[in-house]
């Protein structure tokens, strides 16, 4: 993540003891969106921090902030079933290519 966006507050930095987040928000036509823009953390651990600790704090934030949704881009398939026993759905694959 930029770490200029996260100290103009862009973008939002979410440390834990097992895992980490970076947020920002996105504005659609219809909705506002916290976008978990990046995450990982020690293998085995990340996802019960997340599940137990982080993402709650996420729904605050984002509840606060007056956003409709929280998604999140680029999860990796690992992380599908701690989303859905959350309340995620999958709902697209995003694919992308460089430019030539």
């Amino acid at each position: 993540a930029d770490r200029l966006a996260i100290a103009q507050g862009r973008m939002q930095f979410w440390p834990g003891h097992d895992c980490a987040a970076v947020t920002e928000f996105i504005v659609y036509p219809n909705c506002k969106a916290l976008n978990i823009f990046a995450g990982g953390g020690r293998r085995g651990r990340a996802l019960k921090e997340l599940a137990g600790r982080l993402e709650p704090a996420l729904q605050r934030w984002a509840r606060a902030a007056g956003c409709g949704k929280i998604v999140a881009f680029g999860i990796t398939p690992n992380w599908a079933p701690v989303g859905r026993t959350l309340g995620y759905r999958h709902l697209w694959t995003v694919m992308t290519k460089d430019v030539e």
